[in-house]
């Protein structure tokens, strides 16, 4: 990762107020309204650090597909093409836009946590806060390559539909908006072969003691090195392409 890149987007990022709002408060408001009235235990967990843990990882991961819309940007108006003239590498430029998207989530990841602490009383030692908050962004890798290819692939244009609908969709199959467990059997296991529902997992499982399983990281490696072979595709199309990025 190119040091001088990084410090650019993460003054750029500290600067962007509206998508820090929104990746920090979405979240920690959709906590606060799904365990208003909510009783009980889903998947061996209270009721409130099930869904706590669901928000947490559904913001994280919006933040993440905001280095991808960054990328569809850029690409428009050929900035990835000048910074390749320039001598910057692929792997510098696609780890400085994964590494700032993955601090872009840290704040609403810690929003919901506060908030499960100080207004749900979710108690938890020192360690599984802090383990459930990485295994939280480690499980969203999949889904950090995944905004990268979009980047590539999509136009400016369509990208917040794209993105809005697809995040919501994965959230959904996620098991973030209600318990995946709950679905009907067939779906339930279409969801345990796409990456999100493992990614929510990965958390809720540190809150029972455990870990997310071989089982559940196997599908995350799968599509991890899926995505990201089809994100290395995506950038040499784009690097062949004449003229502007982005704009043929």
């Amino acid at each position: 990762m190119n040091p001088h890149l990084f410090r650019l987007e993460l003054r750029r990022f500290v600067r962007n107020r509206r998508t820090l709002l929104f990746t920090a408060i979405l979240p920690a408001v959709f906590f606060l309204t799904f365990s208003a009235s909510s009783s009980g235990s889903i998947a061996g967990l209270n009721v409130a650090p099930y869904i706590m843990v669901s928000m947490a990882t559904y913001g994280a991961m919006n933040a993440l597909f905001v280095g991808g819309g960054v990328i569809a940007a850029e690409r428009a108006i050929g900035w990835p093409r000048q910074l390749r003239v320039a001598g910057l590498s692929p792997r510098e430029y696609v780890t400085s836009k994964v590494a700032v998207a993955y601090l872009t989530g840290i704040p609403g990841l810690l929003a919901v946590f506060v908030l499960g602490a100080a207004a749900k009383h979710v108690q938890l030692s020192a360690a599984h806060w802090l383990l459930a908050a990485v295994s939280i962004l480690v499980g969203l890798l999949p889904v950090a390559v995944l905004g990268v290819a979009v980047g590539y692939a999509a136009r400016p244009q369509t990208l917040q539909a794209l993105f809005g609908i697809g995040s919501a969709l994965l959230a959904l199959l996620g098991g973030m908006f209600a318990p995946a467990d709950n679905f009907p059997r067939v779906l339930l296991d279409v969801c345990k072969l796409l990456p999100t529902y493992w990614s929510a997992d990965a958390g809720r499982a540190v809150l029972r003691g455990s870990w997310v399983g071989w089982h559940g990281a196997l599908v995350l490696a799968l599509w991890t090195v899926a995505l990201g072979a089809a994100a290395a595709a995506l950038y040499q199309r784009d690097a062949l392409r004449p003229g502007v990025s982005g704009t043929t």
